[in-house]
């Protein structure tokens, strides 16, 4: 298919040479670039790219705010013109922001700590690319095992309003304090020992202590 056309394949050559989609339902000023889109108009119609294009189209909206929408789709083929005629309706729902940032674990990291670390705050547009921007920030913390920075599931959120959300933080954490000891014999220091007593979260706030001492003997 070499144009744009209405949904009964009628041409639009106003719309010759638009290389954009604009989803103008209100209000959603979110625009899609069509070149990044799997599909190409006038190329083949392979189905994964069909479900890609959504999933493309849907991915624009969740990051910009639309925590809740969908993305409808269809399309028709004409086997013998040879061309597939496809549609995407966008459902965006409400602009959601974050109404709750609840934090579980985090007993010796504090929950200012991590707050300050994942860098999601009550009234942020929900985004997820800072969810798991957040996420990455907390395994920076030597003390953090485990964490996870996510939408929080329906029987948590705070809210019943579709426009605001509750963000999960879980953190796991890893013991505080690491000790080795380790030994040995070198043709030139001969006897060799070291030691080392790390403390992840020395003052509290993640900062990481880790002291090592290291000690030769030579016999002669």
């Amino acid at each position: 298919h070499q144009g744009w056309g209405e949904a009964n394949g009628a041409h639009r050559p106003d719309l010759d040479g638009c290389v954009d989609v604009a989803l103008a339902c209100s209000p959603f000023p979110v625009t899609v670039p069509i070149r990044r889109l799997p599909l190409e108009v006038g190329g083949p119609f392979p189905r994964n790219g069909f479900l890609a294009s959504a999933d493309t189209v849907r991915g624009r909206l969740l990051e910009s705010g639309y925590a809740y929408s969908q993305v409808l789709r269809n399309y028709d083929l004409d086997t013998i013109a040879e061309v597939a005629r496809v549609r995407f309706e966008a459902v965006p729902g409400p602009l959601v922001r974050v109404d709750t940032v609840v934090i579980v674990g985090a007993e010796r990291l504090g929950q200012r700590t991590v707050r300050r670390q994942i860098g999601v705050r009550e009234g942020d547009v929900l985004r997820p690319s800072r969810l798991n921007q957040g996420q990455r920030n907390l395994y920076e913390f030597q003390m953090v095992n485990f964490a996870t920075v996510e939408l929080a599931p329906d029987s948590l959120q705070l809210n019943p309003d579709s426009s605001s959300a509750t963000v999960l933080v879980r953190v796991v954490e890893a013991p505080q304090y690491l000790g080795e000891v380790a030994g040995g014999y070198g043709t030139i220091d001969c006897m060799r020992s070291e030691a080392r007593r790390l403390d992840r979260n020395i003052l509290g706030g993640g900062r990481t202590l880790d002291p090592q001492h290291v000690r030769a003997d030579d016999p002669d």
